[in-house]
């Protein structure tokens, strides 16, 4: 799941979502507090989700078939009636047994996100909470939910991380890794988004398996990094040492196998390529070292922007292409753009966490 991506529907609809706002879970806590470091953008979304969430004030009650169907007819009674007394309908939704147990809502916000997301988002709440009190009838004693291990970096800060079979992932800023606690005994499973680099502990009964996007990387192992941001043209992987297979998810297309100093990119069309290794631009970040290769100005201010921490407000752009090229080792942001200014013909000033850089 990429919640990065997630809309107001996105996340009413999502059960994980769902039993963080009405169950207390420390992992799940952590979790979404961190999220929301990383991309503050999205409060709004899940504060206006929450508040809907929780008007519900949602009890358990047996899931079964009669119940479904009590449900959506209560949805399609609610689609003919006036949008404009939102408060009669939620009368007619069957939250609990007994109609007298039926919450009230608290306060005008929540009637006007109502009106606003219609009658289908209700809907696909309702069936979410039966989905996991469904999912919860079914556990019986002494089975445990696994919940897995969140590392959230958000810009500007990289880390290094030990995972439990001994591997160690070098995570950069703006990415997330999500791991079981103590894997599998079948394989060592990763979801990445962002960019990290892996050096993969020995087990040859369990692969390393790490999934960026649609991009499935294993090794048993080696040592590799992945760059999957959400805003690349492409995932890439750049193998340092020992040998890894990439294949796309849910292709039916034989696994790309790289050798050392091998490289590989999945396009956002679905083409998968060995491409060009490129050690000082995609291995020395976990160094600290920032490099830049005829960078695109786009591309270079996006990773400035994850290095960082800051934000950037580019003014009077040139029509011409700007290349940059640079190499800095554990330097504080002045000095990169002193430098850059020079080659790229810009001034700027610093304020905070936003950088305003003018081109002359």
């Amino acid at each position: 799941m990429d919640y990065c991506e997630y809309t107001f529907k996105d996340f009413i609809e999502d059960p994980v979502f769902i039993k963080w706002v009405l169950m207390s879970n420390p992992d799940l806590n952590l979790f979404w507090e961190n999220w929301l470091l990383v991309y503050p953008e999205k409060l709004e979304e899940v504060k206006q989700a929450r508040e809907l969430i929780l008007a519900f004030q949602y009890k358990k009650y047996p899931h079964d078939e009669k119940q479904k169907r009590k449900t959506w007819a209560a949805i399609e009674r609610m689609t003919e009636q006036d949008e404009s007394n939102p408060e009669e309908k939620l009368k007619i939704f069957p939250f609990y047994p007994d109609q007298n147990e039926r919450a009230k809502p608290t306060n005008n916000t929540f009637f006007k996100i109502v009106v606003k997301w219609a009658a289908v988002f209700m809907g696909i709440l309702l069936m979410s909470l039966l989905i996991i009190n469904q999912i919860d009838n079914q556990l019986t004693e002494g089975e445990e939910i696994i919940v897995r291990v969140n590392k959230i970096n958000p810009k500007g800060q990289k880390s290094k991380i030990s995972l439990p079979d001994g591997s160690i992932v070098y995570l950069n800023g703006a990415s997330n890794i999500s791991y079981a606690p103590n894997f599998s005994t079948s394989k060592r499973e990763i979801i990445l988004s962002g960019e990290a680099f892996f050096e993969v502990a020995k087990d040859s009964l369990r692969p390393f398996v790490v999934i960026a996007d649609k991009l499935i990387t294993t090794a048993l192992g080696t040592s590799f990094n992945i760059k999957a941001y959400p805003e690349d043209q492409e995932v890439s992987i750049s193998l340092l040492t020992g040998g890894v297979s990439v294949q796309q998810q849910d292709s039916v297309d034989p696994a790309l196998f790289l050798n050392p100093g091998e490289a590989a990119g999945l396009s956002h069309a679905g083409i998968l390529i060995r491409k060009e290794f490129n050690y000082e631009q995609d291995i020395l970040w976990k160094d600290g070292i920032l490099y830049f290769k005829e960078t695109r100005l786009k591309e270079a201010f996006q990773r400035l922007e994850k290095w960082y921490g800051v934000s950037f407000n580019l003014q009077n752009l040139p029509r011409r292409p700007v290349i940059i090229t640079g190499k800095f080792d554990n330097e504080n942001l002045n000095n990169v753009l002193l430098s850059l200014s020079y080659t790229s013909n810009f001034t700027y000033s610093i304020k905070n966490e936003e950088v305003v850089v003018f081109f002359k």
